[in-house]
């Protein structure tokens, strides 16, 4: 009787077993059916060579995390911005991708770096290239430390190079921006103005503050040749 009750428990944890194994191999083979990522799509003005994609193709789509795709892939393309990363189960990856022609150049110690919106260096550059604005700052930067791909991620320089958007949004080009303490960034305008800003300032309460003093100037017909915003209230020169 032991024997044979033995023999049962024994056949039916076996039947279990391989009961299991079973499900386990057949969910297997059904999420590698299914949710591999198949289909790479490309959203681009521009036909681009964006590397690094393909290693994505036949991973399983939801254990990917889209901000790791995007910042390896950021990285891996230092002239590309990657504005965005989706993945659309069960199997597609989707990648908004444009060139990146770079915001601003930021002195070094040998050099240029070309730095994108965000802060990424494009490319190293020997010298400065005339339309874009030179950034220069309190301490050098080491050309040999940084790379194609890397991220300066200074508070002060994202901030500037925020700026320079905002700047030309109101009919100003930049030549130069002179970063010269963590609290004082001064914009060197083509027309000779100068901008002064404390970063530690919010970017919309400046572009907002700007605004209104435009606005004020142009009514009156006036125009300022130093404009220094880092207190509470505006200091205009004229």
């Amino acid at each position: 009787m032991l024997s044979k009750l033995l023999k049962n428990t024994f056949f039916k944890n076996l039947i279990k077993t391989v009961f299991a194994i079973g499900i386990f191999l057949a969910a297997g083979l059904f999420i590698q059916d299914h949710y591999q990522i198949k289909n790479i799509n490309l959203q681009t003005r521009d036909p681009l060579l964006v590397l690094g994609i393909e290693k994505y193709r036949k991973q399983i789509s939801f254990l990917l995390n889209e901000k790791q795709i995007k910042d390896e892939l950021d990285k891996a393309n230092p002239q590309l911005t990657i504005n965005d990363v989706k993945i659309s189960l069960p199997d597609t990856l989707n990648i908004k991708v444009e060139q990146n022609a770079g915001t601003a150049l930021l002195k070094n110690d040998q050099g240029m770096f070309l730095l994108a919106g965000n802060g990424k260096i494009i490319k190293k550059e020997a010298k400065a290239i005339t339309s874009l604005p030179n950034i220069n700052y309190y301490q050098k930067f080491s050309h040999l430390a940084y790379s194609p791909g890397d991220k300066i991620d200074f508070a002060d320089i994202i901030f500037s190079l925020n700026l320079i958007d905002i700047i030309q949004d109101f009919g100003y080009s930049i030549d130069s921006i002179d970063i010269q303490s963590p609290t004082m960034i001064v914009l060197n305008l083509n027309s000779r103005k100068k901008i002064v800003v404390n970063p530690e300032k919010k970017a919309a309460d400046l572009k907002e503050e700007l605004n209104i003093i435009t606005k004020q100037l142009k009514i009156r017909g006036m125009s300022f040749s130093q404009l220094d915003l880092r207190f509470n209230k505006p200091v205009i020169s004229f």
